[in-house]
């Protein structure tokens, strides 16, 4: 499995149970994908000028050489599809793990 800290999560600081939710998702399929890795992950709301009433969200996550990002998620987006979509992401930008 691997470890993922959570450096941000605005969600979780707007709704505890959605952010708690979205992590536990994240850090599953990160395990599934780096396991052993040490990984840092940050959940940001993103304004969108306009689109007000449906706020949308992005998720960083990687190491201090490396990182991908999710295209923006709506609000509404089912915690186990962001899990599915990072594993996703993970998979086809696969690179080779950097010894410790």
């Amino acid at each position: 499995m691997a470890q993922v800290s959570f450096l941000v999560n605005q969600i979780r600081d707007r709704d505890a149970g959605r952010g708690a939710q979205l992590e536990d998702e994240i850090r599953s399929a990160a395990g599934a994908v780096e396991p052993g890795q040490h990984l840092q992950c940050r959940i940001y709301l993103d304004a969108v000028p306009g689109i007000e009433g449906d706020p949308f969200f992005s998720v960083r996550i990687g190491q201090m050489n490396w990182s991908r990002r999710l295209p923006p998620l709506s609000m509404e987006t089912p915690p186990m599809a962001v899990g599915l979509l990072l594993a996703r992401v993970l998979r086809r930008f696969r690179r080779e793990p950097v010894p410790a």
